[in-house]
């Protein structure tokens, strides 16, 4: 351990470097703080000063504040020896950046049990520093790895037509990766196909059988496949990829063309809410499968519900992490309160009338898990074509003008 002596008095140098040197140690000598602070600036090894307070041109406070000033993010102790013991001086001392103070004359006992009390404390502090060097490495390389498959979710997930004007949704997550997915895209016959589901946990773990489960029911859609064949696949993938611990709640949604027919496959979500147009009254929607990647092949049962809904009617679909959601008291947002907003809200705004209300109802209080809501309108899919001749039509009456 290298220590810096530093006093004007030749004497009290010498006085303190017999008894450092009979311990073991290495001692610097300086004769007055401006010495000090060059010192410490050039000897990048010096573990510990010892320093007098009193001294001509720069006394030791200024001294002490320096050399702290220097070196931030390094733990060099500064122990003032003084020969003023009055509270006044031992509170500057420590006041101006010193961590430690002892009286002259020194008693040598008290001077090496202090050094080595402090050299203790340099050495937890490098420990912590190495290990916060470490910690801040990892959360770098987390960090990157991160990215890197949030770009893999992210082009992924502009597969999914968000255009199709019978449908509203929200999806949230509570951290960088949802557990929630949304998947929809245009059926080859001009209907929709959706899929909202929740699998087990949160964050990135949670949302690791998004891609196999995308990529399925995208090609799948291509082929204008049932739902009960959609299902079936995305249950038998998971089912060999995912910990046994793991599974999919999942509503897996078919509508027609003309809007006047659903066919719906759900297991372990919610209970799905048909609104009339006429918001007088509501169709629950059971739930009657077990969730995906719970059962085997041979077991796997794909029992759906054909609806024919009035038109204008709505189905609303939406994960727990809504009616789970809690305010300051540990209330739960609830089912009731959730219905009251959606019969009180008119198409297409009961999402954002939801949205607002959980807000209020939360106020500060932490997100516990990831929502997602979906809102499919019954009436005739708009084929993308004809917005696109219209739009050529109105360019052209622009141009002709």
């Amino acid at each position: 351990m290298n220590i810096l002596l530093v006093d004007d008095q030749k004497f009290s140098r010498d006085v303190l470097s017999f008894i450092l040197h009979d311990h073991g140690y290495s001692c610097l000598e300086a004769d007055s703080g401006a010495q000090a602070c060059s010192m410490a600036s050039q000897n990048k090894d010096i573990d510990l000063v010892l320093m007098d307070v009193n001294m001509p041109g720069m006394g030791g406070f200024e001294a002490a504040q320096r050399i702290k000033k220097e070196f931030p993010n390094r733990m060099i102790p500064i122990i003032f020896v003084t020969a003023m013991d009055d509270d006044d001086m031992l509170s500057s001392c420590l006041d101006s950046g010193g961590d430690d103070f002892i009286t002259k004359p020194v008693r040598e006992t008290v001077l090496i049990s202090k050094i080595n009390a402090h050299k203790r404390l340099v050495e937890m502090h490098d420990k912590l520093e190495a290990a916060n060097t470490e910690l801040r490495y990892h959360q770098r390389m987390l960090d990157r790895e991160h990215s890197i498959v949030n770009h893999i979710f992210q082009n992924d997930m502009k597969r999914m037509d968000s255009s199709i004007s019978n449908v509203t949704f929200h999806t949230s997550p509570m951290s960088m990766f949802n557990g929630d997915l949304l998947l929809m895209t245009r059926s080859p016959s001009g209907g929709i196909y959706a899929l909202l589901g929740d699998f087990t946990g949160h964050g990135l773990a949670a949302s690791i059988g998004y891609l196999p489960t995308s990529d399925i029911f995208y090609n799948l859609a291509k082929q204008q496949a049932s739902v009960e064949d959609i299902a079936s696949a995305i249950n038998s993938r998971l089912r060999d990829m995912l910990p046994s611990n793991m599974f999919l709640c999942a509503s897996i949604i078919e509508m027609n063309c003309k809007g006047d027919s659903f066919t719906i496959w759900a297991g372990g979500m919610n209970d799905m809410i048909l609104i009339d147009s006429s918001r007088k009254f509501e169709t629950r929607i059971c739930s009657q499968n077990m969730p995906l990647a719970i059962l085997d092949s041979h077991e796997f049962k794909s029992r759906t519900v054909t609806i024919q809904p009035s038109g204008y009617a709505s189905l609303f679909v939406y994960t727990d992490g809504i009616t789970e959601a809690t305010n300051a008291t540990g209330e739960y947002y609830g089912e009731s309160r959730l219905e009251s907003i959606l019969f009180r809200s008119s198409s297409r705004s009961r999402i954002s009338a939801v949205l607002d209300d959980l807000g209020a109802f939360c106020e500060d209080s932490d997100v516990t898990d990831d929502m997602s809501m979906l809102e499919i309108i019954c009436m005739p899919v708009e084929d993308p074509t004809d917005r696109h001749q219209e739009n050529a039509l109105s360019l052209g009456a622009i141009t002709d003008c």
